[in-house]
């Protein structure tokens, strides 16, 4: 081996090994960096993101109370008013909740005390 080859692959060795120490270090840092633009990206509400908004409002507990009937609230496709219907959930949980009415405009769950 010529000396100009040895030493071009002890110059490699030590840069390498350089990484090599230093690698954890740099995936950290490119970690943070990364959360902290991620982080960084929050923005205030604007009033074009009440259209995404859903409401629930008049939650009534069944007699035997295992449900709640409630008022889901959107805003209609033409954003220029709100649809309700009426849902119902488990109080323990575990399902999903369901829909009870189909109508644009339905409001005020009640339960039938019988």
């Amino acid at each position: 081996m010529t000396k100009d080859f040895r030493s071009y692959i002890s110059r490699f060795r030590l840069r390498h090994s350089f990484v090599i120490r230093h690698s954890p270090f740099v995936i950290f840092l490119l970690f943070v960096a990364g959360i902290g633009s991620v982080l960084g990206q929050k923005r205030n509400i604007t009033e074009k993101d009440l259209f995404d908004f859903v409401w629930i409002g008049d939650p009534q507990v069944s007699p035997d109370g295992s449900h709640v009937a409630f008022v889901r609230v959107t805003v209609n496709e033409k954003k220029e008013g709100y649809n309700t219907s009426i849902w119902s959930v488990p109080i323990a949980g575990g399902e999903e909740p369901h829909q009870l009415t189909k109508g644009d405009h339905d409001s005020v769950p009640r339960w039938s005390p019988d």
